[in-house]
Formats: structure tokens, C-alpha cells, sequence
């Protein structure tokens, strides 16, 4: 039940559910609560094979940078602390900290590229949309007619 909390949570705050989550099999993630608000919601739960933590990379690579990054390096004295340390943590991974698998970009502004919602009024903005929305969107369609195409964050 906190999974579908949580995942309520992070609906109100992007705006939108994805339409699969990958997860492994622990029994957060295998609790008919949180398959009934998969079917509610429409969100298909994909689940790696059990003892394949490499079929879910992403999450083990940032559980990885998590444990190196804070839990090892941190001392919590408190419940609240903790709380304090790792919304910290978060909020530096999220928008400070560029990551290579994203081009070297933050999360966050790796998130606002790809908002449909996002407007570009503005000369930067403009300049912003055709240097890197543009030619992800013709990879996108070149990659989905069988081309080979390669844009400048991939040269």
C-alpha cells in the first residue's frame, strides 16, 4: 500500500504515470494493493526474473550511487535527520548532479525536455528546442523506420 502512496505522490507531482514500471519481486512490489492500483490506473508492472538485478539496471545503479554516495557516508542521528540528509541527497541527484546516461544533463532538466506541455518563448528556449529536442525527435523517427541516425550528443 505505501508503493501506490508513493506512486500517487509522484503522479501529483509529474502530472502523469508512466505506462510500465519494471520492478523485482519483493513483496512491496508483489501486494495486491499495488496490483489493483496498476489495473486502476492502467500502469503495466513488469517484473525481472528473480535473481537477474541486471534486467532492472537503472534502479541498481542508482542504488548503487545512493549506498556509496550517502548511506556510506552520512551518519543519521535521527529519524528527522535522516529525512533531512536524504531530501538533500535527492535534491542534488535530481538538479545538480549531470549524468552520463542523460547527456551529461541533470534529471530535472532531462524531464523538461521531454514535457509536451513545455513552452519556448523565449530566444534561449528556442535556441534549446532545436539543438536538442529536434534531432531526438528525427532519431526517434528515423530509429522507428529502421535508419541508423546520429545526432550531436551521440557524436
Amino acid at each position: 500500500m505505501k508503493v501506490a502512496q508513493a506512486l500517487e505522490h509522484a503522479r501529483h507531482e509529474r502530472g502523469h504515470l508512466p505506462e510500465s514500471i519494471t520492478v523485482d519481486n519483493g513483496s512491496e512490489f508483489c501486494s495486491r494493493a499495488l496490483e489493483a492500483w496498476a489495473m486502476t490506473n492502467e500502469v503495466q508492472l513488469c517484473f525481472i526474473r528473480p535473481g537477474r538485478p541486471v534486467e532492472n539496471g537503472f534502479i541498481e545503479s542508482f542504488n548503487g550511487r545512493l549506498r556509496d554516495e550517502c548511506l556510506n557516508v552520512e551518519w543519521f542521528a535521527s529519524l528527522e535527520d535522516a529525512r533531512a540528509k536524504l531530501a538533500k541527497f535527492r535534491e542534488h541527484y535530481n538538479h545538480q548532479r549531470p549524468h552520463s546516461a542523460l547527456a551529461d544533463r541533470t534529471p530535472a532538466a532531462f524531464a523538461a525536455l521531454h514535457r509536451p506541455e513545455q513552452k519556448f518563448s523565449t530566444l534561449m528556449g528556442r535556441a534549446l528546442q532545436s539543438l536538442l529536442i529536434e534531432p531526438l525527435e528525427c532519431a526517434k523517427t528515423a530509429s522507428a523506420a529502421g535508419e541508423r541516425t546520429y545526432t550531436a550528443p551521440n557524436l
